[in-house]
């Protein structure tokens, strides 16, 4: 559990590096959304982008 989480922790700090304003760009967006429901559906949508990509590869 901790190497996957040190792991995605590196992943997303190099893909930070690359475009420094998207990630917290997506949280200031996050945090002004008035609907719990829409950033749900967002956490959603990004783990069903992840798993079909993961499906694909394999």
């Amino acid at each position: 559990m901790f190497l996957s989480l040190l792991g995605v922790t590196i992943g997303a700090g190099l893909v930070e590096s690359l475009n420094p304003i998207a990630i917290s760009q997506q949280f200031v967006l996050q945090s002004t959304a008035k609907s719990k429901h829409s950033i749900l559906t967002y956490i959603f949508g990004l783990l069903f982008y992840f798993g079909i990509a993961q499906i694909i590869r394999n």
